[in-house]
């Protein structure tokens, strides 16, 4: 069980509406680990680590467009690896036989998705009845949320070494992982719609799936059917597969659908980067401006009716804090519209590479500067050190740790505290100066407007 943040914006509202979600495996935990026991004891044909060679994957997923694709997936030179029930449906309509078959769901009629292919990869947690019809599978073990299967007591250990494939909600997501760790750096995806097209959400009926809940979402201007796990699988696949191209594979997402259409809007312009890790509710949940707004206060000591730019502002929780402690005015300011929460009509857009059209007593950029791409960091120190007489900085020193929701890089600009203190130093002069190792705090009386 996982429980998710839901965000969801209403139209002609300042902030997305937040939703909490119980998120339950269609089979318990104990029953999953169990399967794990049973399926490791019996079978020694486990995946292992491949070193990276240059065959293509083909991955066929059972989303209706796939019947739309059988052209490129005929012309495509390379070894396919059908999803669930597309093995049966390639082999049906077009008496196709596709090298691997990879099931991942643990419910026991599973087993009813089996089809023709010259290897099946099953993951361990499968319901031993996918071994019992065919012994000859080759096991691959998957995480199951933050558990590790192979952490659990009693667990074999086998005479070779093998590879612990992390779980990407649907088998989809987590195939491509496992086509990694089995050394494919070309992957081709056809049928990963995550979405439904005239009422049918997969190429070949699954009953399995019947009275799956629903929902429109919008991608591009189109609007899309969706059952929730595929949205979350589209959702989740962009960071994904974005990460295996920053590791050096080449993705190709083929045919039509939510998760296409989402692909197709990458790779993004650094306003949509953030626009996009703004709609993570994750990104959300810690906010460094309004950890550090006490210290701000300590050293910058602001005076009630002075004006804070809050520059930079992502959610606004720095400001508003800085706001309740001192009693000034706060102006929000960021190039992101959907980051900001109740700004009460204070918010600017606007892009800090650019002249800023504020005046202020004190500009306070809080976790900002790692964010700016490398060509423009001198102009954004020029044009925050423009808006007010005094500028507080706080800047992290080390890379980050969400891009990878959505599979993007955000501190492009990571250096130490001395080469930042170097740069800051040609914009005003040095007030106040900490090094905590992972950030560093610069107060400084800015140069004026030349």
């Amino acid at each position: 069980m996982d429980e998710v943040l839901f965000s969801h914006q209403n139209e002609g509202c300042d902030a997305p509406l937040l939703m909490p979600l119980r998120i339950e495996c269609n089979t318990s935990d104990e029953k999953i680990l169990d399967n794990v026991l049973v399926n490791s004891r019996r079978s020694n044909r486990w995946v292992q680590q491949m070193p990276a060679h240059d065959r293509t994957a083909i991955v066929c997923g059972s989303g209706p467009s796939v019947a739309d694709c059988i052209d490129e997936i005929k012309a495509l030179k390379g070894d396919t690896f059908a999803l669930n029930n597309a093995a049966n449906w390639l082999w049906k309509q077009h008496r196709i036989i596709p090298d691997y078959q990879v099931i991942m769901d643990a419910q026991p009629k599973t087993v009813e998705l089996i089809g023709p292919a010259r290897t099946h990869l099953f993951a361990s947690m499968v319901d031993p009845a996918l071994f019992d019809a065919v012994p000859t599978a080759v096991l691959w073990h998957s995480s199951h949320g933050n558990l590790m299967v192979d952490e659990q007591e009693n667990f074999p250990q086998p005479d070779h070494d093998y590879c612990l494939i992390g779980s990407g909600i649907t088998v989809g997501n987590t195939a491509m992982a496992l086509l990694f760790a089995m050394g494919y750096r070309k992957i081709h995806v056809f049928g990963m719609d995550s979405s439904h097209r005239d009422g049918q959400g997969h190429v070949l009926h699954q009953p399995m799936n019947d009275g799956d809940p629903t929902m429109m979402v919008r991608a591009l201007g189109k609007d899309f059917l969706c059952s929730l796990t595929m949205k979350l699988q589209a959702e989740n696949f962009i960071p994904r597969a974005r990460q295996l191209e920053l590791e050096g594979c080449e993705i190709h997402v083929h045919g039509e659908g939510y998760l296409p259409t989402l692909w197709r809007s990458q790779p993004m312009t650094e306003q949509e980067k953030y626009r996009a890790i703004w709609d993570r509710p994750e990104y959300r949940l810690f906010s460094p401006g309004e950890r550090i707004a006490q210290r701000f206060v300590d050293i910058a000591g602001p005076k009630c009716g002075q004006v804070i730019a809050d520059l930079g502002c992502g959610t606004g929780r720095g400001g508003y804090a800085i706001k309740k402690m001192t009693g000034c005015s706060v102006v929000f300011v960021d190039f992101a519209d959907n980051c900001i929460q109740n700004a009460n009509g204070s918010f600017v857009q606007a892009d800090l590479s650019q002249p800023i059209p504020l005046n202020a007593d004190i500009a306070y950029c809080c976790d900002v500067m790692e964010h700016i791409p490398p060509d423009q960091v001198n102009a954004v120190l020029e044009n925050v050190c423009n808006v007010a007489p005094r500028a507080f900085f706080q800047i992290s020193l080390i890379p980050d740790d969400m891009g990878e929701l959505i599979g993007a890089q955000l501190h492009l600009s990571v250096h130490t505290a001395d080469w930042w203190l170097d740069r800051l130093v040609q914009f005003g002069r040095i007030l106040h100066f900490e090094d905590h190792g992972d950030s560093a705090i610069f107060y400084l009386e800015t140069l004026p407007e030349s």
